[in-house]
């Protein structure tokens, strides 16, 4: 389609990731014209997909799974987008677990499932005098993840205030951070609690691919008449009187709008302003992934989710001189309830800095990714084995120059910037922040964010 346009478009939407299909899907219940502006061929920003040697080999980047599969409640999480998008979650086929997902420290092992009563027999079993403490938790932490402000600027003092064992502190933090920490050291009570809530108490599942996910919310998209451009890039948003008034793509082309939401990133949409708002993240991500022609079960894993900790009284705080192996992230996408089996990828995530990767030329570059991805599988062999004898079919490694690249995020950040916009507002009257630096982390944080803005900022302000 054409971007040119005789009138302004209602709600134009910058990225075409989650959170603005998301937002896509709901302004275009309210408006006659919505239109998507993505950069890439390909939608999902974070959340995408792309093939490895041929089209068999299918990789999803960004899924580790699909928090919230268990609703608690109608008002909050999976059954609020469910209802606000006019999808049924049938719809996704995300499929539950076969196997429970592990917390390991040394000394400590914790097993949690879709099913919360996993975790409060682990923990009962492991910390007999802190069962009471951490049902309490939990009860709060219902309360603490929709309140608007945190009890607690430091998710560890917030633990703290129910548990004393300092090793149990560690290991229910531990998922949390790994899942979803935007900044180094510590998270805020809310955010902790809002990521615990949909890990720990509603449980998880997946698609068989982030694809199957994305085309589906790409055709209820359409469905309700929105447009979509792809290859389009921005280069410029253009301000008057306290508004933006229209966008310019890189190829020359000019978007006017009434209303624009930016899941660009907070920063970055500043930059497209010609001004400068909040603050870059650093945290990216190193990943190895291999694909395996026999069940991972074979290899005796038999863990959905594994977050695993060097040591009990880790740092939240990425080195930047060497791999990160303090904290990993092992994700078994084989070990969910798929009806037809297909090849199975296991993933190695561990976090760094784009810093790392400044070197001299391609062959630096290749030669630093597969020194991280050995000192990750050597590591992984402690916990699994059996995996040392097998090969991959294929396998690929990815790192924060990659995640720089295809997202066009400085530094490869996967988690926004170190501040966020809660209430998705910025400087400008008619501009909104949806994804990462609105708050949204994963899949259903990032879509739950479309929703959210989109109902707050835009849909109400017409409607008054």
């Amino acid at each position: 389609m054409s971007a040119e346009s005789p009138q302004p478009w209602d709600v134009v939407i910058i990225g075409g990731g989650l959170s603005g299909l998301a937002a896509g899907i709901r302004c275009a219940q309210f408006f006659k014209r919505v239109v998507i502006v993505e950069a890439h061929s390909k939608l999902g920003g974070l959340n995408s997909y792309y093939h490895k040697l041929d089209r068999r080999h299918l990789f999803s980047n960004g899924l580790h799974t699909v928090t919230n599969f268990r609703p608690t409640s109608r008002r909050w999480g999976r059954d609020l987008v469910m209802r606000n998008l006019g999808m049924s979650w049938d719809e996704f086929e995300i499929r539950p677990p076969r196997y429970p997902s592990r917390i390991s420290l040394p000394g400590v092992t914790l097993a949690f499932d879709n099913d919360p009563r996993v975790l409060e027999e682990s923990v009962a079993a492991r910390f007999p005098s802190e069962i009471d403490g951490f049902r309490r938790l939990c009860a709060v932490v219902e309360k603490e993840s929709v309140v608007l402000q945190a009890s607690h600027a430091d998710c560890f003092e917030f633990l703290r205030s129910f548990i004393a064992s300092p090793e149990l502190v560690a290991a229910l933090a531990l998922p949390i951070l790994c899942y979803g920490a935007h900044q180094e050291g510590t998270i805020d009570s809310r955010l902790f609690s809002i990521l615990f809530r949909s890990l720990l108490i509603e449980g998880c599942g997946s698609p068989v691919d982030i694809k199957s996910m994305l085309d589906r919310l790409q055709t209820r998209f359409r469905s309700l008449g929105g447009e979509l451009l792809t290859r389009s890039p921005i280069a410029s948003l253009t301000v008057d009187g306290g508004r933006v008034r229209a966008a310019t793509l890189a190829d020359g082309r000019v978007i006017e709008g009434v209303r624009f939401l930016s899941s660009a990133g907070l920063s970055e949409t500043g930059k497209l302003c010609g001004s400068q708002w909040g603050k870059p993240g650093t945290i990216s991500v190193f990943q190895w992934i291999g694909a395996y022609d026999r069940p991972l079960e074979q290899f005796g894993i038999r863990d959905t989710l594994h977050f695993a900790a060097s040591r009990v009284d880790y740092t939240w705080r990425i080195p930047g001189d060497r791999v990160f192996s303090d904290l990993i992230t092992y994700s078994a996408n084989d070990n969910y309830a798929f009806p037809q089996p297909g090849h199975a990828h296991f993933k190695i995530s561990c976090f760094s800095h784009a810093s790392e990767w400044s070197l001299a030329d391609r062959d630096a570059y290749a030669a630093q990714k597969r020194r991280y991805a050995d000192e990750l599988l050597r590591i992984t062999y402690g916990y699994y084995p059996e995996l040392s004898q097998a090969r991959p079919l294929v396998e690929d490694l990815f790192s924060p120059l990659t995640v720089e690249r295809y997202t066009h995020h400085p530094g490869g950040t996967i988690y926004g910037g170190a501040e966020k916009t809660w209430d998705g507002r910025t400087a400008l009257q008619n501009l909104f922040i949806i994804g990462n630096d609105q708050g949204g982390v994963g899949i259903m944080g990032a879509m739950t964010s479309g929703v959210l803005v989109s109902n707050l900022q835009v849909i109400l302000s017409k409607a008054g």
